[in-house]
């Protein structure tokens, strides 16, 4: 009997070393000691009475609610005969653990095993089966006690007298004390292996012209799962790709996560503006990095996974927005070509007509000139792509476009609205099916803009303000065409409900148009003296189109009226609209020849003030306040009159008179009442050649 206690005891040490060694730096393991105290059940109390032992096992917790456990044991079980039973068992089994907040825990399994006994000198051996529950109490991270039931079954015969066989069976219940301990929970948090789990993440492809939109949109997402036994905090979970940006990006902040939560992150990226030298797609190494705090230990932990970069110039059609991220209107090959064109008419021909209109047509002319065409490319055409969304397009940016000198729908679009942009003209992406091309605005509402065109159909009304269509794809051609041949389409398309506008700077609040070139190319921007007569020969045509059909209709209602001074002025209107002052200055005239007749005062003057003739601005506007001292037109423009001979004083009383009688028409010129000295400068200067014609 002696030598069995000292086997025993040799074993449980053996056990309780190779435990601790083997897990020292897990802190999921757990080494658990229990004595305790075992009553046979039914049959086996005609043979046994109350024994006693220790049970020494190991504890692996997975994360809630399983647990596995192994162990060995040793009970003395004395019997109603001469002699004790000595029973060593080995067990194995496994159950489900329910943690009810962070200091108690619930246990309930399921083991099984062999047991071997030693009876009066005699040793035999049989299977084992178990149960057990109780309580687990988490006095600190590597400590625990337990209040444990088990239910033992050992299996062989029951003998009806007091002797012992090979066939011996014991049946009982037990009740045990136990203690824990965690030894990797008790190693230093630099040592220690944090649990908190990483899933594969989930990439979207990543495409390099967006590479700022990633830092508000998500690139894909990740799973994390807290597998600590303990509700962690300040979770932060963040997204690095070491190639491509400075640091890694932050991505979500969690307060808390109870043991076994799960949480599904979102992933975004601040890529460095290098990621636009992939030319070629590409896979890269991400890394989902992930910290957080456990009580007192503050834990790392990531996980590694490719991603693909896509080529520079690859975008899909699942939002027509996203064309917008390569108008890169301040690209300096970009700003050479628009500026330079720009600069060549802005003096030159008729001024009155609206600036972005002339700055527009001049720009066309000038890609023209260029030797800018339209060619359609057979693989990654927009008519073929635009119903696909999830197909990778090939679009270029504007220097390639210039460049190359030719580019299909989608290219010539991206190349036009970013040489507008550049000289300050808003552009907008118009797309049927099949189709995009572009528009741009007039800075002109509604109203004003049916009394300057003949055909206001041609135009685009969208908040109250004008917006002129350019089939671009008719660069070959004449700005003229493309503008009819883009009205047709929008007419066709709206009519339909099938066509859409997009604004690029309300889509630029989401897909920001990139950095592609840090300089200009060389190419040969067309000079003044080739875009000028180009450019002036369009214009005329323009204005002949506009004024002929309706200079005929009035010149015939004018006869049929007997000289109406109405409609005579109406038509000293249209052609003042397109500066032609003279004609328009002789209509004028001829209206006042039966009465002081206000608009065409006020015309007169507008006209003598265009032509720098302050004085005779001033003779003007005072002839027609006479007629109407309260009229807001004519009290307005004798503020600006005033402002421009530096009467300052009759400049402000003239302009709160306008602003009592009619608040909206003099907000435009705030700045005669500034107290800026910087803004009225530049206001005045920039309000100089805006003057308002009088119809009625």
């Amino acid at each position: 009997m002696k030598e069995l206690k000292k086997l025993t005891v040799l074993v449980l040490l053996l056990f309780a070393i190779n435990t601790a060694g083997l897990f020292a730096q897990n802190n999921n393991i757990s080494i658990d000691v229990s004595p305790r105290v075992t009553l046979p059940m039914r049959a086996s109390t005609e043979l046994y009475s109350v024994g006693g032992g220790a049970m020494l096992a190991g504890i692996y917790d997975f994360t809630a609610p399983l647990y596995i456990k192994g162990g060995i044991g040793y009970e003395l079980i004395p019997s109603l005969g001469e002699a004790g039973s000595n029973l060593i068992s080995v067990s194995v089994g496994g159950g489900t653990r329910l943690d009810m907040g962070e200091l108690f825990s619930y246990r309930l399994g399921l083991y099984g095993g062999g047991f071997l006994v030693v009876y009066d000198g005699t040793t035999a051996g049989n299977p084992l089966l178990g149960a057990e529950t109780g309580l687990q109490i988490n006095i600190s991270d590597s400590v625990q006690a337990s209040v444990m039931g088990s239910y033992d079954y050992y299996i062989g015969e029951i003998l009806t007298e007091p002797a012992f066989s090979e066939q011996s069976f014991f049946e009982g219940v037990s009740v045990s004390l136990g203690v824990s301990f965690t030894p990797g929970a008790a190693s230093s948090t630099r040592e220690r292996r944090p649990l908190l789990e990483i899933e594969p993440p989930v990439f979207n492809p990543v495409f390099p012209v967006f590479y700022q939109y990633y830092n508000k949109n998500s690139l894909g997402s990740v799973v994390i799962r807290n597998n600590e036994k303990k509700t962690i905090s300040d979770v932060k979970v963040s997204f690095f790709v070491n190639q491509f940006m400075e640091a890694p990006k932050l991505s979500l902040v969690i307060d808390e996560m109870e043991s076994g939560e799960k949480v599904d992150v979102p992933l975004y990226a601040l890529f460095k503006d290098s990621v636009l030298g992939i030319t070629e797609g590409t896979s890269v190494t991400a890394q989902i990095l992930v910290d957080y705090q456990e009580d007192d230990d503050f834990l790392s932990t990531s996980f590694s996974e490719s991603i693909n970069i896509l080529n520079r110039n690859n975008m899909t059609w699942d939002d027509d927005r996203k064309a917008a991220a390569f108008v890169t209107a301040n690209d300096p090959t970009v700003l050479r070509f628009a500026r330079n064109v720009a600069a060549s008419i802005r003096s030159e021909g008729v001024t009155a007509v609206n600036e972005n209109l002339r700055k527009a047509m001049a720009i066309f002319q000038a890609l023209n000139i260029y030797g800018m065409e339209y060619v359609i490319d057979p693989d990654s055409s927009y008519i073929e792509l635009s119903d696909n969304e999830e197909f990778l397009d090939f679009l270029q940016f504007p220097q390639q476009s210039l460049d190359y000198r030719t580019g299909d729908c989608d290219d010539l679009s991206i190349l036009y609205c970013a040489l507008l942009e550049s000289v300050g003209i808003r552009t907008a992406f118009i797309t049927v099916p099949g189709h995009i091309f572009t528009a741009f605005a007039l800075n002109m509402d509604e109203r004003e803009a049916e009394k300057t065109f003949s055909s206001p159909e041609n135009l685009i009304f969208i908040d109250d303000e004008a917006w002129i269509p350019i089939e671009i794809t008719m660069v070959t051609e004449n700005f003229l065409s493309a503008w009819d041949y883009g009205a047709k389409q929008w007419r066709e398309g709206s009519s339909k409900m099938k066509a859409d506008i997009y604004k690029v700077r309300d889509a630029w609040q989401t897909f920001a148009p990139t950095g592609f070139a840090s300089s200009s190319i060389d190419i040969n921007v067309p000079q003044t003296t080739e875009v000028l007569p180009n450019y002036s020969k369009v214009l005329d045509d323009f204005i002949g189109r506009e004024i002929g059909p309706r200079v005929s209709e009035l010149t015939k209602r004018i006869k049929d009226s007997n000289n109406n001074p109405r409609l005579i002025n109406k038509l000293g209107t249209v052609y003042a609209r397109y500066g032609k002052y003279e004609e328009a200055e002789k209509q004028f005239l001829l209206a006042l020849e039966k009465r002081e007749y206000l608009p065409a005062l006020i015309n007169l003057g507008n006209i003598a003030y265009l032509r720098d003739d302050t004085k005779g601005a001033q003779i003007y506007m005072e002839r027609a306040r006479a007629v109407r001292d309260d009229d807001p037109n004519v009290l307005i423009n004798l503020a600006r009159i005033h402002f421009d001979l530096e009467e300052y004083s009759k400049a402000k009383s003239r302009y709160r008179e306008a602003e009592v009688i009619e608040p909206r028409i003099v907000q435009a010129y705030s700045y005669i009442v500034s107290e800026n000295p910087d803004t009225v400068r530049a206001s005045a200067a920039k309000d100089r050649h805006n003057v308002q014609w009088n119809e009625e």
